[in-house]
């Protein structure tokens, strides 16, 4: 299951459309950021566009604004794709714990960071791989640290 960065945006109303419903300029920005992605599925959401879809065997979501302007994407990542230090955090801090889920997030201004789920904490790290926070997702406690963590050589 895949970690949905919009789940507040669920609570307001939210319509499932098909394909031949979502505009033309929606329907060319997905084609643009993700021109692979296959077996979509679109809600409409408080006057924007989500669409699920998987690319290269991965999952993901995007969401688009009425003109086609992506506003954010997640895409399932695997522990090869993420930065050395992300591991090397996780093995430092949390005793080697298996990453149950990975994604990659960019959001309006292209601004990327990584979600990684793993028993009993959501952790999130920038794009170079560096913490940022963790919330316990048995407590919803937020902690934020500024540990160092090392890049690879």
């Amino acid at each position: 299951m895949l970690i949905i960065c919009f789940i507040a945006s669920t609570q307001m109303y939210s319509q499932k459309i098909k394909a031949k419903d979502v505009p033309p300029k929606v329907l060319n920005g997905l084609t643009k950021h993700f021109p692979n992605s296959k077996k979509e599925s679109w809600e409409f959401i408080d006057s924007q566009y989500v669409v699920q879809f998987e690319v290269f065997g991965k999952k993901g979501n995007a969401t688009f604004t009425e003109k086609g302007r992506i506003l954010n994407s997640e895409i399932q990542v695997t522990k090869d794709d993420l930065p050395f230090s992300i591991g090397y955090y996780i093995k430092k801090n949390h005793d080697n714990e298996k990453i149950q889920i990975a994604s990659k997030l960019k959001d309006t201004a292209g601004a990327i960071s990584y979600h990684i789920v793993i028993p009993d904490f959501m952790l999130t790290f920038n794009a170079a791989g560096e913490f940022v926070n963790e919330v316990s997702t048995t407590t919803e406690e937020v902690t934020e640290e500024q540990t160092e963590t090392p890049t690879q050589n």
